[in-house]
């Protein structure tokens, strides 16, 4: 290290760990252990020992807005699809940016032989934008939008969006849409040109081979065929059940000794209460430390398919700050909710021929002073796309007002 510091004073060294895990735990059909070397990024530092922090831009991957999106688009293409394309060890298709980073090679992983020994801090070059450097993200990201674009992929730069293409053909008025979520593709279209689109990436990129290609999940979201009717209707089942239930079950184990909770028919106390409330005594204790990652599991399954989450979502996200044992018993409570719901889902219902004529409906209401503590008013948005055969919510939110 010492000589490449000599020749190059901007140069940067970072240590590796081998990091080993169970991907997909909450689907025991695909769950599997992984291994993958990466870098240490947090601890990057420059050629006099000072940790080297940077403020780099990012690529922010398909929102599950547009996965949502993606599969109303099959709705409504006829004999629709939707696959999935996975790209293993996408980030190494990336040559690094930056300055020079070099990785100090652990002693367990040394060659042993006199060259080496005689080495006091040895050091090799990357060249590869290896997972865990905070350039790796941008550079994959970088290198993904130009090859598709440099093939005639559309980059969709008109929304909110900066990880969706659009594929166009001349034989057809319809299109395949790309989302791109870091190294995992959705491709939603007519069947035979997303078939197509899938080959060609498959070569494009190098993907994994899988028994189907067929899209089953995409980042814990769940698809699954309810009917296709003789005039073309088509209905899906959008859920994450497999996740609901990993969560509950996750939380079963850590903080109730797993017991196993009893179900409840509404998320957050109504009005009507038909039972008394939990004693705060029988709440397990969760405490500032394991809030905000029982916060994030109850935001992604409100934000991917489970609107009906929305309310106790946006309740506690604001108290993590400042827990206390009411909080508690606001998540087990959710938890409860959840544990007797694991299934609920969103029914998307399209129709082809309305492909060019349906509608945009946005459904906005609050519950008028709701807070108690405050007299806020909460109010909630949907956005549906609707026609007298199409069906498919979109997007929603849940926001506390700003004054009473």
């Amino acid at each position: 290290w010492s000589s490449v510091v000599r020749e190059d004073p901007t140069a940067r060294v970072v240590k590796g760990q081998m990091l080993v895990a169970l991907k997909d735990a909450q689907n025991a059909a695909r769950a599997r252990w992984k291994a993958r070397f990466v870098a240490i990024g947090c601890a990057i530092r420059g050629s006099t020992g000072a940790k080297i922090v940077e403020n780099l831009s990012s690529t922010v991957p398909v929102s599950l807005t547009a996965v949502r999106t993606g599969l109303m688009w099959e709705c409504l293409c006829d004999d629709g699809c939707t696959l999935a394309l996975d790209v293993p060890g996408a980030y190494l298709l990336s040559w690094l940016s930056g300055p020079a980073t070099w990785l100090e090679v652990d002693r367990g992983l040394r060659p042993r032989n006199a060259v080496w020994d005689g080495l006091v801090r040895p050091v090799v070059r990357i060249w590869r934008a290896l997972y865990g450097l905070p350039r790796a993200g941008e550079d994959w990201a970088r290198t993904c939008r130009e090859k598709l674009v440099a093939h005639g992929y559309k980059w969709v730069k008109d929304v909110a969006e900066e990880s969706l293409f659009v594929r166009e053909f001349r034989h057809t008025d319809m299109v395949v849409l790309i989302l791109v979520y870091t190294d995992d593709f959705e491709l939603s279209g007519p069947r035979q040109e997303t078939i197509m689109v899938h080959q060609h990436l498959s070569v494009l990129f190098g993907a994994g081979q899988e028994a189907s290609y067929q899209l089953t999940d995409f980042v814990g979201i769940e698809r699954s065929l309810v009917s296709v009717s003789e005039s073309g209707v088509k209905q899906l089942y959008i859920h994450q059940t497999k996740y609901a239930s990993f969560v509950v079950n996750s939380y079963q184990d850590e903080y109730c000794g797993g017991k196993e909770l009893r179900s409840i028919s509404t998320p957050c106390p109504c009005a009507e209460l038909k039972e008394p409330p939990e004693p705060i005594a029988t709440i397990p204790w969760i405490g500032a430390k394991g809030a905000p990652s029982l916060v994030g599991k109850l935001f992604w399954l409100a934000r991917g398919t489970r609107p009906d989450l929305s309310v106790v979502c946006q309740k506690i996200a604001r108290r993590v700050a400042d827990w206390r044992r009411t909080d508690d018993a606001i998540v087990h409570r959710a938890m409860r909710y959840l544990k007797g719901s694991a299934s609920l889902g969103l029914l998307f219902r399209g129709c082809p021929a309305e492909s060019g004529s349906y509608i945009l409906a946005i459904w906005a209401d609050s519950d008028h002073a709701g807070e108690l503590s405050d007299a806020r008013s909460t109010t909630g948005c949907a956005v549906l796309a609707q026609a007298p055969r199409t069906w498919c919510l979109l997007d929603w939110f849940c926001k506390r007002q700003g004054a009473s």
